[in-house]
């Protein structure tokens, strides 16, 4: 059928078809027979030059290649699979040393559901070669055939490699000169579950063209670089990015996306922005939930090129939590005074607790252990030492027979079980604990337990006061650094830090991520650089934080 090699060296056939780096990986290539082999043996799939000569072949009866004549002689088949599409979209510019992906569309009015896709470089080169590809290759295949992919998205190079510190592996190989990238988007029909005949495959493709540029630098994320940092949770962040000339040059992508992977890179799909100013840096709230093995894309809006930061970081909220418990004796077997009368309450069993403790509560807990034959009876009171009360039972709650022996706390996923024994952790009844928070535990705290009908008395048997603290970590500082100040700004000779910190460094970028000073003094000289924005970097430890400086 006239379906030519498609390898870049040893036997060619010389019509134009040697699309595949060294000894190809399709079917018409000599993967295992050539050195250098992309791999030992050939992937079962056609590459996109074969498919459009071999089709063209079927259709016409006609080659150009050897200028035959040769008659149509099929025997002809209805299918009824449809046709799919194939669109490739767009021709882009892009940046040298940048790396880029391809997104085609499809559509199959039998459906989507059978459909595979793979994108192919469709770049021959004159001359053969034995050779890996090189970044500084002006013609000739780049980056190796695959095999088809139920998504019709391909990074190039792979995502993976990208993440992993490099724009190139042995057979994908980002361009850093300027030349032309051709591309084919295929798409093949497997059956679109048709059986028999009707379930013949069908194939359509697209072509597409990527002009690369040298705009002098590539397109790279700058900031999220240092190892061990950590965001809080919430928190504001800047993102910083060399734009490389990506506003004009053609290419001109005037806005960015900027992406998290919260799985080390493999998935980029929580957004923090879009359509973002392309100005090389932005702020962005960081999630509320903790993440480790963070990264960041910054991306062209509606565009194919895009940069990962360098290193993984954490999402955590960079507290730690220290807890106190104050506890009664094992077996008080104190008796609970019996109600007055018949739904008419008796008086308060008091207790008191002195803490020493004088922190700020964040969280507070309390368990108590009561024998009673009707707890529907009870109301459970716990006082602060500032007279906040909190009603933790209310008497009117349950009407059962019961003895309990449970924990109160407003984290608790259920209301109290109306149960014999009532055991567990659960809310309070009618006040929430959060009540508490932020107040000092320092002082006399106090616990009434009383009956609300008679001749059904209980007994306490003991009880403990739980309250947490919660405090920013050692080395935990963004937010402490988010409150530095810097002055005058917008700043004309000299910017200086306002803080007594000595443990500081300051590293002064311009908007395209250059760095321009790095130093620990608390006075930036910024009389020599011209007008426009600047972005400060403020570290300590492993953490750090990026602010915005106006020089005029």
């Amino acid at each position: 059928f006239y379906g030519f090699h498609t390898m870049n060296s040893c036997s060619r056939s010389g019509y134009n078809t040697e699309v595949e780096p060294s000894s190809g990986s399709s079917i018409m290539g000599y993967a295992g027979l050539c050195p250098s082999n992309v791999q030992i043996g050939s992937d079962a799939h056609f590459n996109y030059v074969n498919i459009r000569d071999i089709g063209g072949f079927i259709k016409t009866g006609y080659n150009d290649f050897f200028n035959y004549n040769v008659g149509i002689c099929d025997n002809s088949t209805n299918i009824q699979n449809q046709s799919p599409t194939a669109d490739a979209g767009n021709d882009y510019i892009i940046p040298t040393n940048t790396p880029f992906f391809l997104t085609g569309t499809s559509f199959d009015a039998d459906g989507l559901e059978s459909l595979t896709y793979n994108w192919s470089q469709n770049d021959n080169e004159e001359a053969p070669s034995t050779s890996t590809p090189q970044s500084d290759w002006s013609q000739g295949p780049l980056y190796r055939s695959l095999l088809p992919s139920t998504s019709p998205t391909r990074y190039f190079p792979k995502l993976e490699t990208v993440v992993a510190g490099s724009l190139s592996s042995t057979w994908e190989v980002t361009p850093s000169v300027a030349r032309t990238l051709n591309f084919a988007f295929t798409v093949r029909d497997n059956g679109s579950g048709f059986l028999g005949d009707n379930g013949t495959g069908q194939v359509a493709t697209d072509l597409t063209m990527i002009e690369v540029v040298d705009t002098g630098s590539p397109f790279q994320v700058t900031s999220q670089s240092e190892s061990g940092l950590t965001w809080v949770l919430d928190s504001f962040q800047t993102i910083t990015w060399d734009v490389a000339g990506t506003t004009s040059n053609g290419i001109d992508a005037d806005s960015i996306d900027i992406l998290l992977s919260i799985d080390g890179g493999e998935n980029f799909d929580i957004t923090l922005a879009s359509n973002v100013p392309n100005v090389g840096s932005a702020e962005i709230t960081a999630p509320g939930t903790p993440a480790a093995s963070c990264r960041v894309m910054v991306k062209g809006t509606n565009h194919i090129f895009y940069s990962v930061n360098t290193v993984p970081f954490d999402i955590d909220n960079l507290y730690q939590t220290d807890c106190y418990t104050y506890s009664s004796d094992e077996n008080l077997n104190l008796d609970i005074p019996d109600g007055a009368g018949a739904n008419e309450f008796g008086d308060y069993l008091f207790q008191t607790i002195e803490v020493n403790e004088d922190v700020v509560i964040s969280d507070v807990d309390f368990n108590i252990d009561i024998s009673h034959t009707w707890l529907g009876d009870l109301n459970i009171v716990i006082e602060h030492p500032d007279g906040t009360q909190i009603v933790l039972f209310d008497e009117e709650y349950c009407d059962n027979e019961i003895d309990l022996d449970i924990t109160f706390d407003d984290q608790a996923t259920s209301d109290i079980v109306c149960a014999s024994p009532s055991v567990g952790t659960y809310k309070p009844t009618a006040t929430p604990l959060s009540n508490l928070d932020g107040k000092s535990s320092l002082g006399t705290w106090t616990v009434g337990i009383r009956d609300y009908y008679n001749e059904d008395a209980g007994i306490l048997n003991d009880f403990s006061l739980t309250f947490c603290k919660r405090e920013l970590v050692l080395g935990a500082i963004n937010i402490e650094l988010d409150a530095i100040t810097m002055y005058p700004n917008p700043v004309e000779e000299i910017l200086f830090i306002d803080t007594i910190r000595e443990d500081l460094s300051y590293t002064l970028f311009d908007l395209n991520g250059r760095e321009i000073l790095n130093t620990s003094e608390k006075a930036i000289p910024m009389a020599s650089l011209s007008n426009g924005v600047y972005i400060v970097k403020i570290s300590a430890q492993n953490q750090s934080i990026y602010k915005r400086v106006i020089k005029k």
